[in-house]
């Protein structure tokens, strides 16, 4: 009888048991009938941990070594930061808002960090003469400069330079295959480096023309006439799988605000004849965080520095992130992306001054956690 008992009290335990098994199951198992971790909102592609582009903000880095400048070239290169060139005319004003280019200070320094806040200078004086408008670039282990003037080193007649080390240059070619040129915009794309537009003060010339190059020495003409009106200190950035061309000025210092994209840089494709964003040049349009974005300029109908940021996800509509930078709006700046974080380094502000800030982003998801 006690045996029976206790044979019915352990029935009734693994009763009990497999019914709480079986619950446990069904609330576990998916369809398909496998055990799998709860998902994360990663997993899933929700957008709250996706960049929240209204969040833009930015934080200025202290104590920058370098004088004051705009129209110099930034670059990445050996996962470094560098800043070479430039001018500054902050002491050659014949007025406060109309600075005298013939007596500014032009530079062929290089500097570089490794964080963006500490600075070395590589070459007080490289080989290279003073610039302003330089195009470099850092392509299979090298830097390359085309384009730019040099009140001082022949003008336009600058030559092409290569440097393996940033600090030591030597010119490669005296003469570019292309027409001599200041402000056009060089950009690794799809296999190589692409020439793009541009303009020559002395021959009266605003350039509409691509250029490519496998090795940075060698050009060859893709197209003489990309379709957009000729144009100088304006943006381009390689966004998904294509080139993209926004803003820009013409001689007489008429602004654009139309975007054109290319598929092969020999085709291009008007987005929109005017953007959301007003009329500018000498500003900076960069890939980050799943967008496109274009950042500050000077602003062709009042003349004044911009510290504006606008987003688009397709080039065609643009959305301005509603809070402005905290420093001045400015022109010829350098605008690139380093370490996951776009950084704005130097310029010409809205009061006619030269600058040495560096700036870097942050963003947040829409969750509000800070994603770099």
């Amino acid at each position: 009888m006690f045996n029976e008992a206790m044979r019915k009290i352990v029935l009734l335990i693994i009763a009990v048991l497999l019914l709480l098994l079986a619950g446990f199951a069904a609330w576990k198992l998916i369809p398909g009938d496998t055990m799998e971790p709860e998902p994360t909102p990663e997993d899933l592609g929700e957008p709250a941990a996706a960049a929240d582009p209204d969040s833009l903000a930015w934080t200025e880095a202290p104590n920058i070594p370098w004088s004051p400048r705009d129209s110099h070239s930034a670059f990445v290169f050996k996962d470094a930061l560098w800043v070479l060139g430039g001018l500054n005319a902050n002491d050659s004003k014949i007025n406060p808002v109309t600075p005298d280019y013939t007596r500014a200070v032009y530079f062929n320094d290089v500097w570089r960090s490794e964080d963006g806040m500490n600075w070395e200078r590589v070459a007080e004086h490289a080989e290279f003469p003073p610039i302003r408008s330089a195009s470099v670039f850092a392509w299979k282990g090298a830097l390359y400069m085309v384009g730019g003037f040099s009140p001082t080193g022949g003008g336009y007649r600058v030559g092409m330079w290569r440097s393996s080390d940033g600090e030591h240059w030597t010119k490669i070619r005296t003469d570019p295959p292309f027409e001599l040129r200041e402000g056009q915009v060089v950009k690794v794309w799809n296999g190589g480096l692409w020439l793009i537009g541009g303009v020559n003060y002395d021959t009266r010339k605003l350039f509409t023309d691509v250029w490519f190059s496998e090795d940075g020495a060698n050009w060859r003409l893709v197209t003489p006439d990309a379709g957009w009106a000729g144009r100088w200190d304006h943006d381009v950035a390689a966004f998904g799988d294509k080139l993209y061309v926004a803003a820009g000025m013409g001689f007489e210092g008429e602004g654009f605000n139309d975007v054109w994209a290319t598929s092969d840089g020999r085709i291009w494709e008007q987005l929109t004849p005017a953007a959301e964003f007003s009329k500018r040049q000498g500003g900076g349009l960069v890939s980050w965080k799943d967008y496109l974005w274009l950042i500050s300029g000077l602003d062709a109908k009042t003349n004044e520095g911009l510290g504006d940021a606008w987003y688009s996800k397709d080039g065609t509509s643009w959305t301005k992130v509603p809070k402005d930078a905290s420093w001045l709006g400015r022109e010829d700046g350098s605008m690139l992306v380093f370490r996951d974080r776009i950084w704005v380094l130097g310029g010409m502000d809205s009061d006619w001054n030269w600058n040495n800030d560096v700036w870097y982003s942050e963003i947040k998801n829409a969750s509000g956690a800070v994603l770099n």
